[in-house]
């Protein structure tokens, strides 16, 4: 697959196969890249669950979604499916059918994100994670999650809530009640 210079730069600094490792993407899982924008994790999910899993790749930017398609026609994935919806919208997704729901570096872009989680609750099943990793807005980056997100996220109605890293970064793992 050919990259743009960005993306090879972005890989120098960030290997999308180690950080879905990380959050848990494994051979036969169900999973949700909710805010997926130009496909940088969600071509590694895929290849990670392979094909006896499935990944939904949910990106509201039409544009981005053309571009994710193409990487998975690209790579020749048949396991994931597309879904045109902001994360508050994923109606289309089963309720408690998947496994892990990541979202990277979009949580700060959810319209609402308590109705976000609310609907990430929704479609994971007990048990199941959502393993979050988000900019914190401050004076490097003016733009990004806010600390008041931490008390949303805390709130949200998961059953365990773990702080993996706070400082310019926010990685959070939250588990649903079994």
């Amino acid at each position: 697959m050919k990259y743009a210079l960005g993306e090879r730069i972005r890989r120098l600094f960030e290997d999308p196969f180690e950080k879905m490792r990380e959050a848990g993407a494994a051979s036969g899982l169900k999973v949700a890249d909710v805010g997926a924008g130009k496909g940088f994790f969600t071509v590694a999910a895929a290849e990670l669950v392979g094909e006896g899993g499935l990944v939904f790749a949910v990106e509201p930017d039409p544009d981005r979604m053309r571009m994710i398609r193409r990487r998975c026609d690209e790579a020749r994935l048949t396991n994931v499916r597309f879904l045109e919806k902001k994360a508050e919208e994923m109606n289309q997704i089963d309720a408690e059918s998947l496994d892990l729901v990541f979202s990277m570096y979009a949580l700060h872009h959810f319209e609402s994100l308590e109705r976000g989680l609310s609907e990430i609750r929704r479609i994971l099943k007990p048990g199941g994670r959502f393993y979050v990793v988000d900019i914190m807005k401050g004076r490097i980056f003016r733009h990004g999650s806010k600390r008041r997100d931490l008390e949303v996220l805390a709130a949200s109605g998961f059953a365990k809530f773990e702080i993996l890293g706070l400082g310019r970064r926010l990685k959070a793992r939250l588990t649903k009640q079994s």
